[in-house]
């Protein structure tokens, strides 16, 4: 599963959508929908904030209940590549121990 790029999606969704990606490529393209210049490498990452296309409008408020919601669906599918990000999890961690 592509994870770190399915929770930068997750910014970007107005509801949960249960959709499959087994891989980066097949959600790449979803991805430059948002994001129309990312790429997956090391050079990108330092070039640009990634982090500031995040967190703006409240997309990283948006991602969390997004994840949440798909946690509790994910416990009740038979699906082993049901879609999740467990990054809210170490997000809300790290806002209780500062």
């Amino acid at each position: 599963m592509p994870c770190i790029e399915y929770w930068f999606l997750l910014h970007f969704k107005k509801q949960v959508s249960t959709r499959e990606y087994l891989s980066y490529d097949e959600l790449k393209p979803e991805l430059k929908k948002h994001i129309d210049d990312y790429e997956k490498t090391e050079k990108y990452f330092e070039k640009y904030d990634v982090y500031q296309k995040l967190i703006s409008g409240n997309k990283q408020e948006n991602a969390i209940k997004l994840a949440k919601n798909l946690d509790e669906l994910r416990m009740v599918s038979d699906s082993k590549t049901f879609p999740f990000s467990d990054m809210y999890i170490l997000l809300e961690e790290l806002e209780r121990k500062s």
